[in-house]
């Protein structure tokens, strides 16, 4: 979304993804997807008119939450942790 104009934000872009993204971190180009049904999803948004979904690791479970520190990523999996 365009926020440059708070009172009338715009959709400049959409992604759709294999199931529904439950939590979101971005860091610079990337956007981490924790996903029901398909895990941890990585977008580069390093064109945000144009954000493509480059690689996929699925988890056990329902991913439910998601951070990013230190290289690393961390999903909150409802059946696994």
């Amino acid at each position: 979304m365009d926020i440059s104009r708070p009172a009338t934000p715009e959709i400049v872009a959409s992604l759709v993804t294999p199931s529904s993204a439950v939590g979101v971190i971005i860091v610079g180009d990337l956007a981490y997807l924790a996903t029901v049904g398909d895990g941890l999803i990585l977008v580069d948004i390093s064109d945000p008119l144009a954000p493509v979904i480059f690689g996929s690791h699925a988890t056990t479970g329902n991913a439910v939450g998601i951070d990013v520190s230190h290289g690393f990523v961390y999903i909150a999996d409802n059946y696994s942790g």
